[in-house]
């Protein structure tokens, strides 16, 4: 028994000491992050129909470890992987599988070791019942570059947010909350960057993650853009022509004023 003056010193030490050990220990079981973050992917990506299956794919910098996939009100069985990358296969897509999802990893020798999670991936599950949306492109034809284009989408529902996407690119161009069935999608200064295959879809607010299948695809082709004979690019035009003509007079000299035999 502790006895003394320095007593209540003494126990005051060893509590704050227990105290700072028992805090410690709670930021291992509260799970702070000590590995970097993974990545995430789908497989395919862009979108999966009813009843398709997709993979969701997580790979971090550690190996050995086990990867953990979650979803708002839903956790899937953790994965141990042997390299640096797990599966995560839903077989079955229903529409409730929709949703943002992120993953994240622990040490299996240290299961208190644990990543950050990653950045969330956008799995969209799209409806085959739902009709198909409409396209059209003004102009049509060829567009000259600097011109504007529109491209407006159509569908059969109102109150429904219509996405744009353009071939090659793995998200939406552009998304806009239409004042009814249509969306117009403006491309100011249409530049050789913009051409290429368009396509629409759409989802009703009320499922934020289910979607149309796309529309048929629109080809907005940008035109060679004119050479510029702009006064600029005419001195620079003659400068260029007047150094060649300079170096051709040097090399016909040396050429003639060589003694007669020499190779």
């Amino acid at each position: 028994m502790l006895r003394g003056p320095h007593c209540p010193v003494m126990v005051s030490a060893l509590t704050a000491l227990l105290l700072g050990c028992w805090l410690a220990g709670q930021s291992r079981v509260w799970g702070e992050p000590s590995y970097p973050k993974p990545n995430i992917s789908l497989r395919p990506s862009g979108g999966v129909s009813l009843g398709r299956a997709v993979d969701v794919r997580c790979w971090g910098e550690h190996q050995g470890v086990r990867f953990m996939l979650k979803k708002e009100g839903r956790h899937f069985p953790p994965v141990d992987s042997n390299g640096f990358e797990a599966v995560f296969r839903i077989s079955n897509v229903r529409r409730e599988d929709g949703g943002n999802y992120s993953c994240s990893y622990q040490s299996r020798s240290e299961p208190l070791a644990v990543s950050y999670p990653s950045d969330p991936v956008e799995l969209v599950v799209r409806d085959p019942n739902l009709p198909r949306p409409s396209i059209s492109l003004s102009p049509t034809g060829v567009t000259s570059p600097g011109a504007d284009a529109t491209i407006q989408c159509q569908g059969q529902h109102q109150n429904v947010t219509f996405f744009l996407h353009k071939a090659g690119d793995l998200n939406p161009q552009q998304q806009m909350d239409p004042a009814g069935d249509r969306a117009e999608f403006h491309i100011p200064t249409v530049g050789r960057q913009h051409g290429g295959n368009y396509s629409c879809s759409y989802r009703n607010r009320s499922e934020p993650f289910v979607s149309s299948e796309p529309s048929d695809p629109v080809q907005l082709v940008v035109a060679a853009a004119p050479l510029d004979f702009t006064n600029t690019n005419i001195v620079r035009l003659g400068l260029v022509a007047m150094v060649l003509l300079v170096l051709g007079l040097i090399l016909a000299e040396a050429y003639y004023s060589r003694p007669r035999g020499t190779p």
